[in-house]
Order: C-alpha cells, then structure tokens, then sequence
C-alpha cells in the first residue's frame, strides 16, 4: 500500500509542473549547501585541512551538477559559495564557471546584487 502512495504523490508532483531534473538539481543543491557548510563548521573545530577540504570538494561538485541541471535555482549568495567552494579545492574549472554565471547573474539581478538576496522593503 505505501508504494502505491508515493507513486500517487510522484505522479502528482511531476503533473505539476516539476520535472525529474528539478527535484534531481534540488537534491544536488541541498547536498551541495550542507557540504559547504560542513566545511566551514570544521574550520571552528581546527578540523585537520585535509579533511574539511573533502566537504568543500563534495560542495563543488554539487554546486557543478546544479549548474549543469537548473541554474535557475541559484541565488548569488548560492553561487558565491559555490565560487569559494571550488577555489578552494583548486578545481579551476568550477571556479571559471562559476565566476562568468556570478558576472552574468549580477547584471541580470542588479536589485539582488545591491541588496542581497532579500529585496528591501518599501517603507525603508
């Protein structure tokens, strides 16, 4: 019975609209994100260099899977951390992209780049 409920709620998701890449790039960025992260929890702990760089290269090539699926899923907080992830590792490739889609984005989200990834409110 409960196979016969996820099929119904897959069926039903993927009738609204999201494709199998979308919820593939959603699970590559959550992955990416709690990686990054990680990485940067274990610089607090003095985490062994070697170490917390596995988390930034696991970062990195999930921030590049994103890329690949939806880069309409970033934000430019997003691919900062995907831009510092890949340096970090030295993975030039990554750190290419990620520089032209940062350059790209920000003149294509001018408001985002200004204020952050919250647009201000009016009363301000």
């Amino acid at each position: 019975m409960p196979k016969i409920v996820v099929l119904i709620m897959v069926l039903a998701l993927m009738s609204g609209g999201c494709s199998g890449d979308y919820w593939k790039a959603k699970f590559h960025l959550f992955q990416a994100e709690n990686a990054y992260w990680k990485g940067h929890e274990l610089r607090t702990k003095k985490v062994p260099r070697e170490e917390r760089l596995k988390k930034y290269e696991h970062a990195c090539n999930d921030f590049l899977k994103v890329y690949d699926l939806k880069p309409g899923l970033f934000t430019l907080f997003r691919i900062e951390s995907a831009y510092d992830a890949c340096t970090r590792v030295g993975n030039e490739g990554g750190k290419e992209t990620f520089e032209i889609f940062r350059d790209r984005y920000v003149q294509e989200h001018p408001t985002e780049a200004e204020y952050g990834d919250a647009v201000p409110s009016l009363d301000a």
